[in-house]
């Protein structure tokens, strides 16, 4: 923080000591800005370098009087000093050179010189810089990198110079230069040309022969560079785990959660478990200390490489529930993208929260959005922090309708903007699909392939699943159609190929002698692994990877993975999960695998039978308009085979009726009417060509409502259309 000389009267009450040293610095700085052109190199250099050091912050005018007096010498040399011992003084050396750079860094973005003179200053260094490079040595190389990257200033032939000198000194380098050094790389973006990779590989293999000698500090920013840079070195973090693991006490609370986050980013913590359970369980002692973007690291890190946290998650919990005159100070403080990635995490990691803790994000959210006029795109929020929070409340079955209201109308509201802009790439996209179609679609409406299927997911949550969200059904329904349908195929796109476990499961079922179609999507957009035929009873299997539990916990499934069951059972399918590690445990023979999968489905629909008679003992004691038949009801294994189950009960109807004829208030209806009633009711509206005849698949899907929801005027038994 950079104080500033106008808050003297306050200073002096607070601290009149600190109120005299301003003083001083404030009449220094004035007479030393009309008289810089006097100052030799270094004495400028120092002059600045202590102003930034002391935190002390002069007014644009005295950094721009600096920066046009550096300048002015830097152009006149002829060229840097090039001996360190007795130089001329007028002449300005390496080191004046990175310690004024640096100073003006330092005191960035709050104070400084104007900008003008900031692009002019850095423009001037890096010429120099470039043309004398081999005369800094390690300490100035770092201070001078870290300036550009902190003051994010452009200097790519610079940063290419500074690798090849660096390159060659690296033995030279202490700790603190190392770290820098990369830090300023990543920083910079850098890391993706050979000239990048080859540096960042000499610097992780030289960091990694002195460990022992970096502070916390300097651990932290190695390990955030090469996440940030996202070049992969195994063993430098491996190096890192151990060293940090001796040391984690010794960690300041950021420092704690830039580790977790460098690890879970760089994909190290799969590979070092044991470190990451350390560094929870010393992070949920140290929660309450930290900076709310302390929190969203911690939260974010766990979640993103799928890695149970309990107690860190239950502090986490606790922070945000605490309530000071009923409001969440915790979460009152958070930016947008703390909330998003919050929610995000405790959804992810399906960890299971006091409602308190989503209705206090919902509240700060909502603070938020009421001081930008209801408008969550003008509060800040990206396109992935609303698709994120959309995603996490439908996850974890939380239904807030204002936020998810505010929420809607800024997606649409980002979707439509983009479309009305750009919607020239979708059209080219349509007329000649390819391969890049995804790109098209991403910039036709702003949300990329992943977002559009964490928004399909909303959708579907709110028709079929969540209680309390006619309004945002609503909303849904009233969204452009051209959106309406790209999320929906966004789930139909999974890039997923079929594991050979999954295709022994499949091979399996057939080998009962029962028919089945791989990786069917339903019309909603979600797929299903293996599909039982016929397709109308919705009976279904999904083989369960590790990738569908926690790293850390085999047994506990992820939030992603609860989700899609459940969104599966709203949507009427009946599916059994086989987890990897039950089919591991089974001998390869067929006969095992056929004797396991008939156990498991005879037990699962047999569970189907018994849920549809309590909902039948219960429909009889509570009479109401008669429903229309569900898909599959009463089905049992041997209506998928007879020979596998002959214990049929007597009262049972055969499996093979045939499905229930079309009722008369919907044949009447044009294909028009049947999309009216669909729009009315939140469904889709639009049907592909390759879903087959509108009529029949509009027909499907009113049915399919009305299966779910009794008291829509669709299951009444009238003649009259619905409205």
């Amino acid at each position: 923080m950079v104080a500033s000389q106008d808050s003297g009267d306050d200073l002096a009450e607070r601290d009149p000591a600190a109120a005299a040293a301003a003083e001083v610095y404030a009449a220094v700085c004035v007479h030393s800005s009309r008289r810089f052109d006097e100052f030799k190199p270094q004495e400028l250099a120092n002059t600045i370098w202590a102003v930034a050091t002391t935190g002390f912050g002069p007014r644009p005018q005295f950094w721009d009087a600096a920066v046009e007096a550096m300048i002015a010498k830097l152009e006149g040399s002829a060229e840097l000093r090039t001996s360190r011992t007795n130089p001329p003084a007028a002449t300005a050396q390496p080191q004046n050179v990175a310690n004024f750079v640096w100073a003006v860094a330092k005191v960035l973005p709050g104070g400084g010189p104007s900008p003008d003179a900031r692009r002019r200053l850095f423009a001037t260094v890096a010429a120099v810089s470039i043309e004398h490079i081999d005369q800094f040595n390690p300490q100035e190389l770092g201070n001078v990198v870290w300036a550009f990257a902190t003051a994010r200033e452009p200097a790519e032939t610079l940063l290419d110079a500074v690798a090849d000198v660096a390159g060659r000194k690296l033995p030279r380098f202490i700790p603190q230069n190392l770290a820098n050094v990369a830090w300023a790389y990543a920083t910079a973006g850098r890391g993706r040309t050979p000239r990048d990779v080859g540096f960042f590989e000499a610097i992780a293999a030289e960091s990694r022969r002195r460990l022992a000698d970096f502070k916390p500090q300097e651990l932290t920013n190695l390990a955030w560079a090469f996440a940030t840079a996202g070049l992969p070195a195994p063993d430098l973090f491996e190096a890192l785990a151990a060293e940090a693991s001796r040391r984690l006490d010794a960690f300041s609370d950021q420092g704690i959660a830039n580790l977790a986050w460098a690890f879970s980013t760089s994909g190290a913590a799969l590979d070092h478990l044991r470190f990451m359970d350390d560094l929870a369980e010393l992070a949920a002692r140290r929660v309450p200390r930290l900076l709310p973007q302390g929190l969203a690291n911690l939260a974010w890190s766990y979640a993103n490489v799928e890695l149970r946290a309990d107690a860190l998650f239950d502090a986490i919990a606790r922070e945000l529930v605490a309530a000071d005159a009923g409001v969440s100070r915790r979460a009152a403080a958070l930016k947008p993208q703390e909330f998003a990635n919050i929610a995000w995490a405790f959804a992810k990691s399906n960890y299971d929260a006091r409602p308190a803790v989503y209705a206090a994000l919902a509240a700060g959210m909502l603070a938020l959005a009421a001081r930008h006029g209801d408008d969550l795109a003008a509060a800040g929020l990206t396109h992935q922090e609303l698709a994120n929070l959309a995603w996490a409340y439908a996850c974890a079955d939380r239904v807030d309708p204002a936020l998810h209201a505010l929420l809607w109308r800024a997606v649409v509201a980002r979707a439509s903007a983009t479309y009305a802009a750009r919607h020239t790439d979708l059209d080219a996209a349509a007329a000649s699909p390819n391969d890049d179609d995804d790109d098209a679609v991403t910039r036709a409406f702003g949300f990329n392939l992943e977002e559009r299927r964490q928004l399909q997911q909303v959708v579907l949550h709110a028709r079929y699943e969540a209680t309390g969200a006619a309004a945002i059904v609503s909303d849904i329904a009233r969204s452009p159609p051209a959106f309406l349908a790209v999320l929906r195929d966004s789930l139909a796109t999974l890039d997923s190929k079929t594991s050979r476990s999954q295709a022994d499961v499949s091979a399996a079922v057939r080998d009962l002698g029962i028919s089945v179609v791989e990786e069917l999507v339903i019309p909603d957009g979600l797929s299903i692994d293996v599909a039982l035929e016929p397709l109308s009873h919705r009976v279904g299997l999904e083989f369960d990877g590790p990738y569908h539990y926690f790293r850390n916990r085999p047994d506990l499934e992820t939030g992603r993975t609860a989700f899609k069951k459940r969104l599966l059972a709203a949507c009427g399918w009946t599916v059994l999960h086989v987890p990897y590690f039950d089919w591991a445990t089974l001998d390869r023979t067929p006969a095992a695998r056929m004797a396991y999968l008939k156990k498991a489905l005879a037990h699962l629909l047999r569970d189907k039978r018994a849920r549809r008679a309590r909902r039948a003992t219960a429909a009889a004691a509570a009479p109401r308009r008669r429903r229309l038949p569900t898909p599959g009801a009463g089905l049992m294994l041997a209506d998928l085979r007879p020979d596998l189950d002959t214990e049929r009960p007597p009262d049972d109807p055969p499996a093979t009726d045939p499905p229930p004829s079309l009722p008369d208030h919907l044949r009447s209806l044009k294909v028009a009417d049947l999309r009216n009633l669909c729009l009315d009711r939140g469904l889709d509206k639009t049907v592909r060509r390759t879903e087959g005849d509108a009529r029949s698949v509009l027909v499907s899907r009113l049915l399919d409502y009305a299966a779910r929801h009794p008291d829509d005027p669709l299951a009444a038994d009238d003649d009259t259309p619905a409205s």
